[in-house]
């Protein structure tokens, strides 16, 4: 059977609404029959026991008032604007609520918005005064998060609402900017924005890293090209040594590494431990950017302080094709570390990784590569080992037992 509708006059509901409970209230609109009732109902905050006034009963306060019953005022608030709920954000901020309240994380409103990316919600917010340069309790600000997450309007809103666009987050023991978080995500639309805003391209991190060498490590090539543009130090060190060139190098960034040639980089800088690109990429078998490196004059018979070279790592780590490559640009084959040991040497006592390997990519062919070279097969090892001996050893290797115990 279908509810009986009261019918009364506008003045008469106010009066009546007014003071009702919440719930109640619920229900007298819907004995009315109608969608909304408009009149300031009071309703208390199970947390802090304060009176909350809500402009009637919607879907809108509904909503409101179900946050406020769950979380409380404050946290209903930053609740709502995580939830992209604009509408519940006006509604708790003409109910009085502190639009910069935090949450036990140090959170505000405005920065679960930003980091959800409810652009809506951060021009309520903006509108309504709340600080932009807030930080939580791990040192991020409302930009910060907006940049690391890609939501390039909010970013875009914040900056013109005046957030510090070069605050830097210590709280995480990194100490990076906007700029460097979406540098080294690979937001590229974002950088593009913070760039344009004037940040400071330059700024060094804790870790001794900027938005270039994040960049650059990440394998971002269009954000390097554009940092690149916007003046960025293409030969910083980072706290590891490495300079962006190293690190593209290091992670196989081929095009990264071609951009940071061509904007000048120092091919030839050594890290902390002696190393150069080349070694480096070398050593990781990204024979793309070995070519690069020589093609743009990378040393190939630099040395590391015990004496490496390019082609030994190679040689160590069975990269035939990159000991080819080095080899056609006249590397050294018979070049000597400290202690006593050649590319041939050093290959042919790593001979066992490989002793099953097919592939371009063994130590027998890096071996056959370098004597078809000339390499002097009489060198010996401070042992008075010869590569033929090192060849011929092989580490002891355990085989699990696979027959059962007692099996006939």
């Amino acid at each position: 059977m279908e509810t009986s509708r009261i019918f009364l006059n506008s003045t008469v509901k106010e009066e009546i609404c007014k003071n009702l409970s919440f719930e109640d209230a619920i229900r007298f609109r819907d004995a009315l029959g109608i969608p909304s009732l408009k009149c300031p109902i009071t309703v208390i905050d199970p947390r802090s026991q304060q009176e909350v006034i809500l402009p009637g009963v919607n879907p809108v306060t509904i909503e409101a008032y179900e946050l406020i019953n769950q979380y409380g005022l404050n946290l209903a608030f930053i609740k709502a604007a995580q939830n992209g709920r604009n509408s519940v954000v006006r509604t708790l901020i003409k109910a009085g609520v502190d639009v910069d309240t935090v949450n036990q994380y140090g959170t505000t409103a405005l920065i679960s918005a930003s980091y959800e990316g409810h652009d809506s919600v951060v021009q309520t917010l903006i509108e309504n005064k709340a600080n932009v340069n807030i930080a939580d309790g791990e040192g991020n600000t409302a930009l910060m998060l907006a940049s690391s997450n890609g939501h390039n309007s909010v970013v875009k809103s914040l900056i013109a609402a005046q957030a510090n666009i070069d605050a830097i987050n210590a709280e995480t023991g990194y100490g990076e900017t906007a700029l460097m978080l979406a540098s080294r995500v690979g937001h590229h639309s974002v950088v593009q924005t913070l760039i344009a805003a004037q940040a400071d391209v330059n700024v060094v991190d804790l870790q001794r890293n900027t938005a270039l060498t994040l960049a650059s490590e990440s394998g971002h090539n269009s954000i390097v090209q554009d940092l690149i543009k916007a003046g960025a130090n293409i030969d910083v060190v980072s706290g590891d040594g490495f300079t962006s060139l190293m690190l593209a190098s290091i992670n196989g960034h081929e095009l990264v590494v071609q951009s940071l040639i061509a904007a000048g980089a120092n091919v030839n800088a050594v890290d902390q431990d002696g190393r150069t690109a080349l070694m480096l990429a070398s050593d990781r078998d990204h024979e793309l950017v070995v070519q690069s490196l020589i093609a743009a004059g990378a040393d190939v018979n630099a040395v590391t302080p015990d004496g490496k070279t390019a082609l030994m790592v190679a040689s160590i780590r069975g990269h035939n094709p990159i000991v080819k490559d080095l080899i056609a640009a006249k590397a050294n084959v018979n070049a000597v570390t400290q202690n006593g040991w050649t590319a041939l040497l050093l290959a042919s006592a790593n001979r066992w990784k490989t002793l099953l390997s097919t592939s371009a990519n063994s130590h027998d062919s890096v071996i056959q590569t370098l004597i078809d070279a000339g390499a002097d097969v009489n060198a010996v090892t401070p042992g008075g080992k010869t590569a033929s001996m090192l060849a011929s050893e092989k580490p002891v290797i355990r085989i699990p037992t696979l027959i059962p115990a007692g099996a006939v």
